[in-house]
């Protein structure tokens, strides 16, 4: 027993002789800004949040060589800038703006967002492969790209991951971009594939592809000390990644727009930790991850969302997209600094609803409803609560204000940057199956409504929330037998 213990004793000194120093590593992480360049109205608040000059210097300050810097995507869609910002009538680059003035902020890495392929691929190339934004862009990821050489000018652009040293660590990123990308943007002819094979609306049946386990696999036989995920993926399948796969240690994610505080934890199928933030969209917040690595692994960390609207303005930053705004208000007869209506009251968009506008009416879903059925005539009018986004503040508001509420959408028949506000005659029976489908859905799919109204039971399973017999459309009960 004497000699055990003295073995024991000089393997604990050989083992705590040998290990590593600990290092510190801190990630800086930003998601979802669509196109918001300039501080912008929130709430009911008397603040301007966010604006990439602030975020200029908040990063600037923060920024060391313990560092990484990333933006987890949707850099596009839901400001003026990104239709109007780059105006040569001979070269109309939609998103110009956004990708030079991110590039002067020098992320270590930039995941592809859904919004980014909205004006199709062949406009994302043209954007990236501009002579001012091309040589400055920080490694455009998206792994699960499954056939990103049918857009030759994206195929030299976008890789599957990268790798960076900070502090004397190697960090593997690797991108992830939502597979719902094929149905609410316009990838095609790319195609962005799904993560799992299975159901996912049976977890239980989900298996992780081994082509992307081998893609994080050979991040660590590349040398990666760690891996991030730099995610598209939103809430749910940022959890299943997490769950499902071996080897990432930490989950950057974007694409659902509320942030997460305090950090998340889940625990991969080998018993490791995984972290998990998301910093909310149109940089309220700068999310911090601090983390301690001792021999490839954290052992410790503390997560931190800084406010942006108390930040400084960097100087070079700020005239840069102010310069973009003037060209936006030449363009559209002052939609930044012209006050359009003075509104009386708030109106609730999604993004800074309390009560969630996807899962209940807003004043803001109600007006909008209301418009489309006076617009069109027709005997009903919905609107999913994912196209209403911000919204619209008591007091004098723009033009620029009132686009941020549906800032989004693009026809590549039509080559317009808006939702188009269509018409149809639909059976009761469909109509029906649409209000199930929203109520069981939630979320962007909850319909906000005009003309209808319905009973659901929210604790009843999805599939069976409906009551048929509660929906009346004008004051009258449906009729099973009648189109509307």
């Amino acid at each position: 027993m004497k000699y055990f213990s003295v073995f024991l004793i000089v393997i604990l000194f050989w083992c705590d002789a040998y290990a590593s120093d600990p290092v510190e590593l801190t990630i800086l992480h930003v998601n979802d800004i669509h196109s918001h360049l300039l501080p912008y109205p929130y709430a009911e608040s008397a603040s301007q949040y966010g604006g990439m000059a602030r975020l200029a210097t908040l990063i600037e300050n923060m920024r060391d060589e313990r560092t990484v810097v990333l933006n987890a995507g949707d850099m596009l869609v839901g400001d003026l800038m990104y239709a109007a910002a780059y105006d040569p009538p001979a070269e109309p680059l939609v998103g110009f703006a956004e990708f030079y003035v991110s590039n002067l902020l020098s992320f270590d890495a930039f995941a592809l967002g859904n919004h980014e392929f909205d004006a199709t691929p062949a406009m994302l190339a043209a954007v990236l492969n501009h002579s001012e934004v091309v040589d400055n862009l920080p490694p455009m990821l998206c792994a699960n790209i499954r056939n990103v050489h049918d857009s030759p000018g994206l195929a030299g652009i976008i890789k599957p991951d990268t790798i960076v040293e900070k502090n004397g660590l190697r960090i593997g990123i690797i991108g992830f971009l939502t597979d719902e990308s094929n149905m609410i943007s316009n990838p095609a002819p790319l195609v962005i594939d799904t993560l799992w094979t299975g159901d996912l609306a049976h977890p239980e049946t989900l298996e992780p592809k081994p082509v992307y386990q081998e893609m994080i696999d050979d991040l660590r036989a590349r040398g990666a000390d760690l891996v991030i995920a730099l995610t598209h993926l939103g809430g749910e399948r940022d959890a299943l990644l997490a769950q499902t796969y071996y080897g990432i240690d930490i989950i950057v994610g974007g694409h659902c727009h509320a942030p997460i505080y305090p950090a998340e934890q889940y625990i991969a199928p080998d018993g490791r930790p995984v972290i998990y933030v998301r910093a909310g969209a149109y940089m309220r917040w700068l999310g911090a991850l601090r983390t301690t690595v001792v021999d490839h692994q954290i052992v410790d960390y503390s997560y931190e969302l800084i406010p942006i609207h108390d930040a400084e303005e960097d100087p070079m930053i700020a005239a840069v997209v102010e310069s973009y705004k003037n060209r936006v208000d030449e363009r559209f007869q002052g939609a930044y600094t012209n006050v359009l209506k003075e509104i009386p009251f708030y109106l609730e968009g999604m993004d800074e609803a309390e009560d969630g506008i996807d899962r209940a009416e807003t004043n803001l879903g109600n007006m909008l409803t209301d418009a489309m059925r006076h617009a069109t005539g027709t005997h009903l009018a919905l609107e999913t609560a994912g196209t209403i986004r911000q919204s619209i503040l008591a007091g004098p508001n723009t033009a620029a204000d009132i686009y941020r509420v549906v800032g989004q959408g693009f026809n590549p028949l039509t080559g317009e940057h808006s939702l188009p506000l269509v018409t149809a005659n639909v059976s009761a029976f469909a109509l029906a199956g649409a209000l199930e489908f929203s109520v069981s859905t939630g979320g962007a799919f909850f319909f906000q409504v005009s003309g209808i109204s319905f009973r659901y039971d929210s604790s009843r399973p999805a599939g069976a929330r409906l009551d048929p017999a509660s929906i009346m459309i004008g004051g009258e009960p449906i009729s099973l037998g009648e189109s509307y």
